[in-house]
């Protein structure tokens, strides 16, 4: 959807699984996405998990001490995403959030491809944390729904959601208001 609003969508499933009137299929399909939907919500503590960062070191979201993390799940070769990491490295206002380190960036690829990652690296700014889920735990368990890429959240300091699956004008809009 447009709105890709999880909220909407979540009140959606709801009435589609007690509606009757889908087939056994489509309601167990629905029943397992609603759990995936409800996790990470704004307001929540973002789910913790585990990256390697592109110097070896293995690290978690938790240990991201900032104000603000903004976290991207990213498919190396995405159209999107590469227009995505092209605006945030050419607008002044993310310049000026990310030189006074009021936010970092954590832009993941949950897919585990260790050479697809390290080939894509140059593509990464050098002043990103640019992580790779080698375990592919970020998406074989679910910890986040990745509907498609890039997929955006907005974390505070404590890493609770502001923003999910979100795009970049919400993230500018959240910014100019504070």
């Amino acid at each position: 959807s447009p709105a890709r609003n999880d909220l909407y969508y979540e009140v959606v499933l709801e009435k589609l699984i007690s509606s009757g009137k889908i087939s056994p299929d489509e309601k167990t399909r629905y029943e397992s996405l609603l759990p995936l939907l409800r996790k990470n919500k704004p307001g929540t503590i973002a789910t913790d998990f585990n990256y390697l960062m592109t110097d070896g070191h293995t690290a978690n979201l938790k240990s991201i001490d900032a104000p603000f993390t903004l976290l991207m799940f990213y498919e190396p070769g995405c159209s999107t995403c590469e227009e995505t990491i092209k605006f945030i490295k050419s607008n002044p206002g993310f310049d000026a959030i990310l030189g006074n380190n009021a936010l970092k960036i954590l832009a993941v690829y949950p897919d585990g491809n260790m050479d697809i990652w390290k080939n894509y690296q140059k593509n990464i700014p050098s002043h990103w944390i640019n992580g790779l889920d080698t375990e592919q735990t970020v998406v074989n368990k679910g910890l986040y729904m990745i509907k498609a890429t890039p997929t955006i959240y907005l974390l505070d300091k404590d890493k609770k959601v502001i923003l999910k699956d979100s795009n970049l004008n919400e993230v500018i809009k959240f910014f100019q208001s504070i």
